[in-house]
Formats: structure tokens, C-alpha cells, sequence
């Protein structure tokens, strides 16, 4: 396999090298038909890099380019290196998507969780009657106002809680 590898990269090199007595269409012939045998050994993205590379210093027609790649059977595998990273990138996007969901999931948890608990005891201190408005601001920071429009701001976020 090291071999192989070292061959292909001779051959890609003999290809930037643009000497004049290279035959580029048999370089290149040859240069995929070493990348075929060796396909299912190479990272995706060293196959990409290989076509990128080819493509970048071929120095043959674009017909003439193409009609290598279909006779060595390269022309499905190259398309689908580039849907493999676009079906990569849509995951890694949907991967850090639910983690941003996760976070804010849970930020939105945590505030709940401490609405409800200052809810809790300025409800526990009106029920009982131990304290008026004065002293509940001072112990919670909260005045009266507040304190009803976090009641609304729980109960909306109570609702939006799925089930």
C-alpha cells in the first residue's frame, strides 16, 4: 500500500512538473487507474484532492479529461466524494443545531426553574400573610409588578414547554 502511495504521488508530481516529453493523457490515464485500485483505501478527501489536483494541472482537453475519468470508472466516485461532504456538512449542521437547541433548552429550563422557585416563595409568603410587599422586595428584589409579570412570563414559558 505505502508503495502505491508513493507511486501515485510521483505520478502527481510528474503531472505539476509539466515536463515536455510527458504524455498528460497517459499520465493522467494512468494516475486514476492507480487511484481506482486504491479507492476503497484512501480518505475521501484524499481522493478529492487528487481530483482537484488532476483537474488543476491537466493540460488535456476537458472532453478528453472526462472520457479518462468514465473509462477508469471515476466519474460516480468523484461525485459522490463532493455529495459525501455536503451530506457531511448538512450533519455537522444538524449536529450543532440540537446542540445550540440543547443549550438554549436548557438555559430556558434553568430560568424556569428559578421563576418558579421565586414564585414559590413570595406565593408562601402572601398565602401565609408573614410579610407585605415592602419586605418581599427587599428579601427577593422583586416588586409587586414584577412579580405578576413573571406569573405571565412562567405561564408562557410552562406552555411552550412540549410534553
Amino acid at each position: 500500500m505505502k508503495q502505491k502511495r508513493s507511486n501515485l504521488l510521483c505520478k502527481l508530481l510528474a503531472l505539476k512538473a509539466n515536463d515536455k516529453e510527458t504524455n498528460h493523457e497517459s499520465l493522467i490515464r494512468d494516475i486514476y487507474q492507480t487511484v481506482s485500485k486504491m479507492k476503497d483505501q484512501i480518505p475521501r478527501d484524499i481522493l478529492l484532492l487528487v481530483e482537484q489536483f488532476v483537474s488543476f494541472y491537466k493540460k488535456i482537453s476537458h472532453e478528453k479529461f472526462e472520457c479518462i475519468k468514465k473509462e477508469v470508472n471515476m466519474t460516480e466516485y468523484v461525485e459522490s466524494i463532493s455529495e459525501y461532504y455536503i451530506l457531511k456538512g448538512k450533519k455537522l449542521g444538524e449536529e450543532l443545531g440540537e446542540e445550540r437547541g440543547e443549550k438554549r433548552g436548557e438555559k430556558r429550563g434553568e430560568k424556569r426553574g428559578e421563576m418558579k422557585a421565586t414564585l414559590s416563595i413570595i406565593d408562601n409568603m402572601l398565602k401565609k400573610k408573614t410579610a407585605d410587599w415592602t419586605f418581599i422586595a427587599g428579601a427577593t428584589g422583586i416588586d409587586q409588578h414584577q412579580y405578576f409579570e413573571m406569573q405571565k412570563e412562567y405561564q408562557r414559558l410552562e406552555a411552550a414547554q412540549p410534553l
